[in-house]
This record gives C-alpha cells, structure tokens and sequence, in this order.
C-alpha cells in the first residue's frame, strides 16, 4: 500500500474495510465447497472489475 498513492490508497482501504466488515469481526478457518466456489468467482470477479 506504500508504494499506491495516496488517492489509489483511501481507495483500498475503504475497500478492504467493506469486506472485512462483511465478514462479522471474524475470518472462517475453513470454507464449505459451495463457499470455496462463491470466493473465487468473487475474486475473478474483482479482479477483473480493479
């Protein structure tokens, strides 16, 4: 994040603290085969949109 600017940073940020915030004040240690699927057509989906 250092090496972002500083506009390109706040965007991040704010970002990761609207997933973070989903998540309920916890990370699960492990995902179901229907959660595993549902992150990662989220991330391709991510990815592609950033």
């Amino acid at each position: 994040m250092r090496k972002l600017s500083e506009g390109t940073s706040v965007y991040y940020n704010r970002l990761i603290g609207d997933i973070t915030d989903g998540l309920n004040g916890g990370f699960p240690p492990t995902l179901s085969l229907d959660d595993q699927g549902r992150f990662i057509v989220g991330y391709y989906q991510m990815n592609k949109k950033l």
